[in-house]
């Protein structure tokens, strides 16, 4: 047994295991599907966060690589249209009054190009577009690759006197395939401003255009390119610097959270950014979260909802065959339990009908069993009480004016003919299977002192004492009156049998039945399990089927009966019944 207790759990770990079967199934099942929804939903809801946050990733670095191509458009338009120009002035002879109606043209129609200038081969301006710029300075020395041959020169960006970074752009003029001079402009990058201006792609976004040296060049706040601010991300100007299109999430000085694309423009040494604030770019990711979450709630729910309704459908067999078993229990081998399943829920309910029927088969059987072993005494009872009526009988004829004589036969044949009535009637109801019953609110109260009235006038003669306590605030009890009152005159004339003269005897109504106990012997510990067994008794007279009777009245009920004693101080029995409740209302005949 020892061993047996260390292999079972400690009792406390069963406090937290629901009681009721429902209860029980009704939590495995929660687990078995909210547990995986609630994962699931975890699991889908991250993994499309992820994928999103990918997708936005992949399309600002598409955009910042398309706007890299609209910025380097805008910058090669401009030295394409310079190109073509140079290539007019290669056609011109070299008349001022021409050049100059050229360059002014093309400063009229790039405005972004200013301070454009002619220049001839010993580096002196011949035509320019504004009449500053006849002052400029020789510039054979600043671009002699051009004399050499190359196709373009550009500066590096500077800031011009009206705080616009601007660069200078230089391509030769040819003629007859011969470098005669020099075409040069001042490149504003107020046009890239505008391209970088019109990349929107959301209301809190900013494209940034820098340097390779991280100078801001473009940016819509025109204050921090005036201001010739740089960009303060080492590892964005790195990966930009590297050549490399990508994105990151960076944090500012606020520590709000960006998320940054780039992609360089490798020929001018630039790089194109692309900021947006994280809440913004994944401003519906969290709408997304917010109707997963409800979809998971609903789930959830609807999972509670559906496993509250199985588990009470698996479960409903269960609590049927408790409710059987329970009335099995009490005596009732009538209850039957309907079958409409083929499964092993069907199955056992099949099994406890047939057990059903053949309890009420074995019960039958011992009935007559214990009747026909119980004939002999039956019939010494009735031979001993017949012999002594028949005496009396046979000398009446010879006694009858005899009035003494007459008065005894009289007591002793209506006694013994009383014995013979009780006698059969208990044979009778112990013998039946079946006892209706007539249920009814009964007050226990009136019911013990009519039967303790009556008592008192049978026993004056022994002297008996009789002590009755009730009370008025004990409730009613759900029971047929006629049967209660049999038990209880039973319980009294077994008190009275056992109780001395002039002994005692107390009956008392309890807070859901009675008791009836008395002075005297007491019963012997080795007949009080046997005491409500049929036919069992200590007394020379009777058939010992009262108590038997007393129980399975009780029993019938819905209650139970108790008794315990004291050697040479008494014995008392116990019987406790239903309180009448108002679920019993329209009930009757049980």
């Amino acid at each position: 047994m020892s061993n047996l207790n260390k292999l079972m759990p400690p009792m406390h770990i069963y406090k937290w295991v629901p009681r009721r079967l429902w209860q029980q199934i009704f939590f495995i099942l929660l687990g078995l599907m909210i547990v995986p929804l609630v994962i699931l939903g975890t699991l889908l809801i991250h993994t499309s966060q992820k994928t999103i946050e990918e997708t936005v990733s992949r399309d600002l670095k598409q955009i910042a690589l398309h706007a890299t191509g609209e910025v380097l458009n805008e910058y090669e338009g401009a030295f394409r249209a310079l190109e073509a120009t140079a290539s007019i002035l290669g056609t011109l002879h070299a008349d001022a009054w021409r050049q100059e109606t050229a360059v002014v043209a093309l400063s009229l129609k790039y405005p972004s190009l200013r301070r454009i200038c002619s220049v001839n081969s010993k580096g002196r301006p011949v035509a320019c577009s504004d009449l500053a710029a006849s002052q400029v300075k020789e510039l054979n020395a600043d671009v002699p690759g051009l004399w050499r041959g190359e196709n373009r020169w550009v500066s590096k960006v500077r800031t011009a006197s009206d705080h616009v970074p601007v660069m200078d752009m230089s391509v030769p003029v040819r003629r007859y395939g011969k470098v005669e001079g020099l075409l040069t402009a001042e490149y504003s990058l107020r046009g890239v401003w505008d391209v970088v201006d019109q990349i929107q792609f959301g209301p809190q976004s900013r494209a940034i255009l820098v340097d390779q040296y991280g100078r801001i060049l473009a940016h819509p706040d025109k204050k921090e390119v005036l201001k010739n601010n740089t960009f303060t991300y080492p590892e964005v100007l790195g990966d930009l610097e590297l050549g490399r299109n990508a994105a990151r999430t960076v944090l500012d000085a606020r520590k709000q959270k960006w998320i940054v694309a780039y992609s360089p423009i490798t020929s001018l040494g630039w790089g194109l950014i692309l900021a947006q604030p994280y809440r913004e770019a994944f401003a519906f990711v969290r709408l997304m979260h917010y109707h997963s979450w409800i979809l998971v709630v609903f789930s959830v729910l609807a999972a509670a909802l559906i496993g509250f309704i199985i588990a009470q459908w698996m479960s409903r067999p269960m609590h049927e065959m408790i409710e059987a078993t329970r009335r099995l229990a009490k005596g009732d081998l009538s209850v039957s339990l309907p079958i409409h399943r083929r499964d092993e829920i069907g199955r056992l309910k099949f099994a406890f009908n047939h057990m059903t029927v053949q309890l009420k088969k074995a019960r039958q059987m011992e009935r007559l069993s214990i009747v026909g072993k119980s004939a002999a005494s039956i019939a010494h009872e009735l031979k001993n009480s017949l012999v002594l009526v028949k005496a009396f009988v046979q000398l009446m004829p010879q006694r009858h004016k005899d009035k003494a004589f007459v008065q005894d036969a009289t007591k002793t044949i209506a006694k013994e003919l009383d014995g013979w009535n009780e006698m059969l009637r208990n044979m009778m109801d112990f013998a039946r299977e079946q006892m209706p019953l007539d249920f009814a609110p009964v007050n226990l109260n009136a019911l013990i002192e009519e039967v303790v009235f009556l008592a008192k006038l049978k026993v004056e003669k022994r002297g008996v004492h009789f002590h009755v306590q009730t009370s008025d605030a004990a409730p009613l009890v759900w029971a047929d009156e006629g049967k209660i009152k049999q038990v209880i005159v039973n319980l009294i004339a077994n008190a009275v049998e056992a109780a001395p003269i002039g002994g005692e005897i107390w009956v008392r109504n309890t807070t859901a039945g009675f008791e009836v106990a008395n002075s005297g012997e007491g019963i012997a510990a080795e007949h009080l399990a046997r005491i409500f067994d049929p036919f069992f008794t200590t007394r020379d007279t009777g058939l010992g089927l009262g108590l038997a009777i007393c129980r399975d009245i009780v029993h019938k009920h819905g209650g139970r009966i108790e008794v315990s004693s004291e050697i040479g101080k008494g014995a008392a029995f116990r019987v406790f019944l239903p309180v009448y409740t108002r679920e019993h209302l329209g009930k009757g005949v049980g």
